[in-house]
């Protein structure tokens, strides 16, 4: 089925599910009026939902991300361009109890220069954590489910070269990971730090080098177990990273040089596991390997 309509310029979908089998997803979408967000539910069972503007009308609204808990729990949010051209941003957040309604847009920061790529993080209760990138800084806010954001904190202050992401646990402890430059040597590498519930964040753990091009996958246990993340790797030594509960990083390889990861995901127990492409010398012919972590 067709959810906007044919040649209506919707990008950046984005779809999670809750435990049930529930999804939700969001996008954004060209107009007359300017870019804007809209997200559509559907039950386990395929019944699907009206589409929902979540947005408001001729703002530059665009790129949303989105995070579901297992109780169907949703939080969508995305950077508003609130001047001509594009000089400064808000991040904003829609929040949709299961079964519910979708709240009005909710401001996450203060009006900002260059804010962009939110990621969120939703953890079993409904609390809820985002996380964005602002003129180098690595920023956060959080939310206690039904209350408010709370004032953003600085992460990091370095010279940012990929998205950040961001994941929680089902307990609240949150993980970001995101990629720097030193700008002495033009390297790039991964960082990552982590929030434990009901405390602040701690430092930045640097966890190895990358390509230039690299934008981290992060992936957390429900059950606070493992944390991982996987990247293109600068060279064949180290493209993930696994974290097993709070404890410290530990770096490895998991595939060939520069395998580029295009999936990654962890489970209960410790377990995760990675997947990539690998050329089988056939014109545009390509297989997948997975690497497990058990």
């Amino acid at each position: 089925m067709s959810i906007t309509t044919s040649g209506s310029g919707a990008a950046g979908l984005v779809e999670k599910s809750d435990a049930q089998g529930n999804g939700v997803a969001a996008w954004s979408e060209f107009t007359a009026a300017g870019s804007i967000v809209e997200a559509v539910t559907w039950t386990a069972s395929g019944a699907f939902s009206s589409v929902v503007q979540l947005s408001g009308l001729g703002q530059s609204e665009f790129l949303p991300d989105l995070a579901v808990n297992e109780t169907g729990t949703a939080v969508v949010v995305w950077p508003q361009a609130t001047t001509f051209g594009g000089s400064s941003y808000q991040i904003l957040s829609a929040t949709r109890p299961a079964g519910g309604s979708w709240s009005a847009a909710t401001a996450v920061s203060p009006v900002i220069p260059q804010g962009n790529s939110p990621r969120v993080a939703l953890d079993g209760s409904g609390n809820a954590t985002v996380v964005w990138e602002q003129n180098a800084t690595v920023n956060a806010a959080t939310r206690p489910a039904g209350g408010a954001w709370g004032s953003p904190t600085t992460i990091e202050s370095a010279s940012l070269v990929g998205p950040d992401s961001a994941v929680s646990d089902a307990t609240g402890n949150v993980t970001a990971a995101w990629a720097v430059s030193d700008p002495t040597n033009g390297s790039v590498s991964v960082h990552a730090a982590t929030r434990p519930v009901g405390s602040t964040w701690g430092a930045p753990a640097s966890l190895g080098t990358c390509a230039s091009t690299c934008a981290p996958h992060l992936a957390a246990s429900r059950d606070g177990s493992i944390a991982v993340v996987g990247w293109l790797p600068s060279g064949p030594s180290v493209n993930a990273a696994v974290r097993l509960s709070l404890g410290t990083w530990s770096s490895s390889s998991v595939g060939a040089s520069n395998a580029n990861l295009t999936n990654l995901v962890a489970g209960n127990h410790a377990f995760a596991s990675a997947v990539w492409p690998v050329g089988i010398g056939v014109k545009y012919h390509v297989a997948l390997d997975q690497s497990d972590y058990r």
